[in-house]
């Protein structure tokens, strides 16, 4: 999932407030237009960590005013939520930020795979294929539950065949496409919309050795150059969210070769259904659901 920024000066200011869970969603899908960064995050309450509130977060580069701040929200969600609940606008440091990023996204474990920060490099357990994404100022927004989801989904297929090319389809800070030059032989090209987010993975591809088999690009999904192959891709990931994902279906089976594997991510349990209903109408078969914290990774397969 994209929404990644990088920044190496100054202060930022965080815009955040909390909505409730049937709105949640619909408002992320559309927060990215807003400043450098959109985060969903489960909200901490009395009661600890919970879904059924969510923590929307903005971050941009220069101080925005309270009253101008709703305005842009409103113009931009108020079909949602005309009533806009209470905003909190706040300087961050980059310590603060990468702070904040090391609690809010820790080691992630997921099968074979261990994604890692540089403080944790001494730490990967043995037999593990080690990532390393320092968060600084620089992530990816996407839950960690849908990355580890589509690291589980890609561990339980792995072996199962020798891949040959791979796509990540709106890659972010670059995880899914390092996993996949690090765990096979195939080339991997890496897409992004956002060219930043897309500097920001081709930095994460170089530190963690894996320049020679990832292509990062920057352009619009499957109308970006060279996105589609003659002989089709043998695995795609597409950790988005189900907007876009429903958008793309076509063009995914069409990138798809014969017999090739599609893990997909970014919605949440109501919206697997319609996501799984686009993609059967493109004629791909759904093989697995995995849920977690609510997040969906569906895995599906062109026939042969």
């Amino acid at each position: 999932m994209s929404n990644v920024f990088h920044a190496t000066t100054g202060s930022l200011w965080r815009t955040s407030f909390v909505l409730d869970d049937g709105l949640a969603q619909a408002v992320f899908e559309r927060l990215d237009e807003l400043g450098l960064s959109a985060g969903m995050f489960e909200h901490e309450g009395d009661g600890g960590f919970t879904v059924e509130r969510w923590r929307m977060e903005i971050v941009e580069a220069e101080r925005p005013k309270l009253a101008a701040q709703r305005e842009r929200l409103l113009e931009l969600v108020g079909d949602l939520i005309p009533d806009l609940p209470d905003l909190a606008i706040e300087e961050i440091t980059e310590a603060a930020w990468t702070e904040a990023m090391r609690r809010e996204f820790p080691p992630v474990e997921a099968g074979r795979f261990y994604v890692h920060g540089s403080a944790q490099a001494d730490q990967v357990p043995p037999d593990r294929i080690a990532i390393q994404i320092d968060a600084g100022l620089a992530f990816g927004s996407g839950e960690h539950a849908t990355t580890k989801g589509c690291l589980l989904a890609f561990d339980r297929v792995l072996h199962r065949r020798a891949w040959r090319r791979i796509l990540d389809m709106g890659t972010g800070s670059g995880i899914l496409a390092i996993a996949a030059a690090k765990a096979t032989r195939a080339t991997v090209l890496a897409v992004d919309v956002d060219p930043v987010a897309v500097e920001v993975a081709a930095e994460n591809v170089r530190t963690n050795g894996a320049a020679h088999r990832v292509t990062c690009r920057a352009g619009d999904g499957f109308a970006t150059p060279g996105v589609f192959h003659p002989r089709g891709h043998d695995l795609i990931f597409a950790n988005i969210l189900a907007n876009p994902l429903v958008a793309m279906a076509d063009s995914l089976a069409r990138a798809l070769a014969p017999g090739g594997v599609a893990i997909l991510s970014g919605l949440i349990d109501e919206q697997a259904a319609r996501v799984e209903a686009a993609f059967r109408r493109t004629g791909l078969r759904s093989r697995r659901r995995l849920l977690i914290d609510r997040w969906v990774i569906i895995t599906l397969r062109q026939p042969r």
